[in-house]
């Protein structure tokens, strides 16, 4: 069914203009996932789709574009978007994804006619009121040489890395929260045989507290020994996981196998905590904070956090990275200004609908989301969605979504 939307308010561009993109180029990249062609070759989308060569360009970097301002550089004009959607029709795109694309199109045409009123008025207005990132994309080169020098060194490499978390208020202690977590990696390549890889990492602290997920399965895992897999966002037949314990540790790693494109896999673990996380501090400088750890050699590193709407601190987080290594890492991290490292990117807040929530990246990662959402007992609808995209990230890293907590309750407060 469709949802309702509300017209565009003219007081609101931004919040307008991020809502419109991000749901034509969610919408899209459903559409052309639906007809199994994949956006990052333009040639193949020209090829097969019978598109002139520079709308398949267009279309496969409005596709990838993370940044909303990126995106709308590459949005056709309104003959090249009817000429897409006749090409996606002679594609046999299934009928409900077609008509989230139509839909889509007429949302972005609406917000471009009350904002704007025409393309080249719109771009004037983003080149005014676009805020630029820290970086300028003069370090990406570098990232990109050190992802291949660590990709040879380390013996495996993947083309992406993700972490999703998703927070919601405990049913059990109206004071904290449940945290349900799922890391995954996407054409996983050993580069040599002896290359095993760790996938999730559980630290027991003490007396049962742990860190980095206390894990109620998402899926019921069909063997005890093994890792909470999310078997549909896994290569078939399931990768081969090790269970390790060191001491306090338990890791889960992808053993040693063969190397190459033929032996590419994918891999998705996932859990919930409940009652994990305060959502108060004990003071006024508290603060909450969400990590996307990676020490994969990796071309896109993605972190999605979605946060409930009736968390005290479901207002948009901020973002550092984090290049201390683990000896050196002291909590909270978005405190240790002394390493935190360049990012070219900034958080983005996404919506509450899948389309937005479609990655170019990561093949059915709405549907995963839509799913962990439920599991942890609330529709997508009552979260908001935020991400971070790195490309060639340095590793060790860790990407930190932080946010102050609510004060702690006085004595006498409304305990409702």
């Amino acid at each position: 069914m469709p949802t309702a939307r509300r017209p565009p308010d003219l007081g609101h561009f931004r919040e307008d203009f991020d809502q419109a993109v991000h749901q034509l180029r969610g919408a899209l990249t459903e559409a052309l996932a639906g007809c199994r062609l994949d956006p990052r070759r333009p040639q193949e989308l020209a090829r097969e789709c019978g598109l002139d060569k520079n709308l398949a360009w267009k279309t496969s970097r409005l596709v990838q574009a993370e940044d909303p301002y990126d995106a709308a550089a590459f949005v056709p004009g309104s003959a090249g978007l009817r000429i897409l959607v006749r090409a996606l029709h002679g594609r046999e795109a299934p009928d409900e994804l077609l008509g989230r694309v139509q839909e889509a199109i007429a949302d972005f045409e609406r917000m471009v006619a009350v904002h704007a009123g025409d393309r080249g008025a719109l771009e004037r207005i983003v080149g005014a009121t676009r805020e630029r990132d820290v970086g300028d994309g003069s370090l990406e080169p570098l990232r990109r040489m050190a992802f291949q020098g660590n990709s040879v060194i380390f013996g495996a490499q993947a083309r992406a890395a993700f972490t999703l978390r998703v927070v919601a208020p405990s049913a059990v202690d109206r004071d904290r929260a449940d945290i349900a977590t799922v890391r995954g990696l996407r054409d996983f390549r050993r580069l040599r045989p002896t290359a095993s890889w760790p996938v999730l990492s559980l630290r027991t602290l003490s007396e049962g507290v742990r860190v980095g997920g206390a894990w109620e399965p998402i899926e019921p895992p069909t063997d005890g020994a093994r890792a909470p897999l999310l078997p549909d966002h896994c290569s078939s037949p399931l990768p081969e996981l090790r269970r390790l314990v060191e001491g306090n540790r338990t890791t889960y790693e992808l053993a040693e196998g063969p190397v190459g494109n033929t032996a590419a896999l994918d891999v998705a673990v996932g859990g919930i905590d409940r009652a994990h996380v305060p959502v108060r501090g004990a003071d006024e400088e508290a603060v909450g904070e969400h990590y996307c750890r990676s020490d994969t050699p990796v071309e896109w590193l993605q972190f999605d956090l979605l946060v409930h709407r009736d968390l005290p601190f479901s207002s948009p987080p901020e973002f550092c990275l984090h290049g201390g290594t683990p000896g050196e890492e002291v909590f909270p991290l978005s405190r240790q200004v002394r390493c935190h490292l360049p990012a070219e990117s900034g958080v983005r807040e996404l919506g509450s609908t899948s389309a937005g929530l479609a990655s170019p990246h990561l093949p059915g990662h709405a549907e995963l989301t839509t799913r962990v959402c439920e599991r942890v007992g609330f529709p997508l609808a009552d979260f908001r969605a935020y991400r971070v995209v790195q490309s060639y990230p340095p590793i060790p890293v860790t990407l930190v979504l932080h946010h102050r907590l609510a004060p702690a309750r006085r004595e006498g407060d409304d305990p409702a």
